[in-house]
């Protein structure tokens, strides 16, 4: 129903260690050292004498910052997990083609209703990458658009960051777009 929090009671810690191990306990980091190395840059950077401030209240404990402008999110499913989720926008347009390019994917608003359900056919993805870093995924996705290609990435189900170059319903429109991707020097695959 939306109303689960991802960060339960983060917003209630004064110690930054507990809010790291909220964070790291909600599934946003995969590598399991990511607790100890944000301690420690914290205490190198002693960002902990930034704690002074008011917290937040509870209306703003979401995962995303709090702008006038409404989140529109792009997943698999609502619920607490961002396991399956492709993106989040302010613009409805850019969620609604976001869900197309992700076929059984759906635009949910900030209270987790549906506002559109993917129209598209499409059977076939091209993956240009899957990276347990989420640096890396944006790296190429960068790397694509740079050289013409629209691109994305999201966390798969599996807990690798998935870099997508485009979705077909047709077989050998796919392999058209892996043609062209790796003439201009990408390694892809067509995922059905």
């Amino acid at each position: 129903d939306g109303s689960c929090k991802r960060y339960q009671n983060i917003n209630k810690q004064t110690d930054y260690k507990a809010a790291i191990h909220i964070i790291k306990a909600g599934g946003y980091a995969t590598d399991p050292d990511y607790e100890s190395k944000l301690v420690n840059l914290v205490e190198r950077w002693e960002l902990f004498k930034y704690d002074d401030v008011d917290l937040p209240s509870e209306a703003d404990a979401d995962i995303l910052p709090k702008t006038e402008e409404p989140w529109y999110r792009v997943r698999l499913t609502w619920g607490t997990s961002m396991t399956g989720q492709a993106g989040a926008f302010h613009d409805l347009e850019k969620a609604k083609a976001c869900a197309d390019s992700n076929p059984g994917y759906s635009v949910y608003d900030e209270s987790g209703k549906v506002v559109y359900t993917t129209k598209s056919t499409a059977k076939y993805t091209v993956q240009a990458g899957s990276f347990s870093k989420k640096a890396n995924a944006a790296a190429l996705k960068t790397k694509l658009e740079k050289a013409g290609f629209s691109a994305f990435y999201y966390l798969g189900s599996d807990g690798e960051y998935k870099v997508q170059a485009g979705a077909y319903d047709k077989a050998e429109n796919a392999q058209k777009q892996v043609k062209l991707l790796k003439a201009a020097g990408f390694e892809v695959i067509v995922k059905s």
